[in-house]
């Protein structure tokens, strides 16, 4: 080897960084052969709050209609209870199709007295140039231009509303298994495509892949207790009023104390709320958790990965208290990252995160400001 002193290799990702190493583990060509030769440096992945994640099955988890949502299901103590089972999706398409279409028009900024409001229908007119994803329109107060956008009973004077189609939607619900999802559509070339697990008839050549991907590659997988929201998801009148402090109003929360910044990190990255994401679950803890399931109950069964094998190349962690900020989060992680100390009071195994583990799941130990959510990919390398 080149640098013959070099033992092991520290690789974070953080949000869509997380997405990109959880892929990474399963591609053919991350070490340039099949398997790691003597004297390789160890190399851990730390994949941390990403918004979905990779799934080498076609089967996804049993979730609650929409009549059935209610707030336990962005609370984190709720959701690391919960016991998640496993199956091909089929009755379940339309349901999620609905809490995935476009919900109408709703709020994106209010008035404000201390903007003339040329100026503010300027500022909406020109977001709505430049978004390719939402429609923006500029109300002036008049809600007849937007119905329902309200906020507080206020008329809303900046709305916005998805501009796909609730056909794209539903199409996109059929194609939950493609690629960044599942291993079907346009897939990289160093991974297998066009094929999944499905039952108990997986192909040699996938099952290799996969015992190769989930035994030779140590992961830390992280979680927030406090990253537990969906704004698209939670603004919907079915659950009104809406559940805990991530649903309240943003614009306040960005005005004031570091604290208050801290609890609305989301709305810098917001989490995937595409159909092919909601099929993993309805916020990041949530679908960290039931990804772990998955992992457990479905693809080491069926390729013959026991426990033991399973618990040496597979560690997942709750981090107490932390939202989706990548500043707070990298610090309260740092300990972890850099010397291996990764359990104590901050940071814990999943299974073990219960209410006494966070009198309040939203605290940091951060106050600081963080900046704007990336890729966050970063590495670390121990000599």
């Amino acid at each position: 080897p080149h640098w013959q002193n070099l033992k092991d290799v520290r690789v974070i990702g953080f949000s869509a960084g997380g997405q990109l190493l959880d892929k990474c583990m399963y591609s053919q060509s991350r070490f340039g052969v099949p398997e790691p030769m003597l004297g390789d440096p160890i190399v851990k992945f730390f994949i941390v709050s990403p918004s979905a994640l990779f799934y080498p099955v076609p089967e996804r988890a049993v979730l609650p209609s929409l009549s059935q949502l209610d707030c336990n299901y962005f609370d984190p103590v709720k959701t690391l209870q919960q016991d998640y089972q496993f199956r091909l999706p089929h009755k379940h398409f339309r349901d999620i199709a609905d809490m995935t279409k476009p919900p109408g028009w709703y709020c994106h900024t209010q008035w404000n007295e201390s903007i003339p409001n040329a100026t503010q229908k300027e500022q909406c007119e020109a977001i709505n140039r430049s978004d390719k994803m939402y429609e923006y329109r500029f109300t002036g107060g008049n809600i007849s231009l937007a119905p329902h956008c309200q906020h507080h009973g206020k008329v809303c004077w900046c709305c916005r509303q998805r501009k796909d189609t609730e056909e794209q939607q539903r199409h996109a619900c059929r194609n939950y298994d493609h690629y960044r999802y599942g291993l079907k559509g346009i897939v990289p070339p160093d991974m297998p495509s066009g094929i999944t697990c499905s039952g108990w008839n997986c192909t040699p050549e996938l099952t290799s892949r996969l015992r190769y991907g989930l035994t030779r590659n140590h992961a830390v997988y992280i979680g927030g207790s406090a990253d537990v929201c969906n704004w698209r998801l939670q603004s919907r009148p079915e659950l009104s009023p809406g559940c805990g402090w991530c649903a309240a109003n943003r614009s306040e929360q960005l005005q004031g104390t570091a604290k208050k910044v801290e609890f609305a990190r989301d709305i810098m990255s917001p989490i995937v709320d595409t159909c092919r994401a909601m099929w993993e679950g309805f916020t990041r803890l949530e679908r960290m958790k039931i990804y772990k399931e998955m992992i457990q109950k479905v693809v080491a069964p069926r390729i013959n990965i026991s426990e033991g094998e399973l618990a040496e190349s597979r560690t997942f962690l709750t981090l107490v208290g932390a939202g989706h900020s990548d500043n707070t989060v990298i610090d309260m992680l740092a300990p972890c990252l850099i010397w291996d100390d990764c359990l104590g009071d901050r940071l814990i195994r999943m299974d073990d995160y219960k209410e006494s583990s966070s009198s309040s799941p939203g605290l940091s130990t951060s106050l600081e400001p963080a900046s704007t959510v990336g890729l966050g990919s970063t590495m670390h390398i121990r000599v």
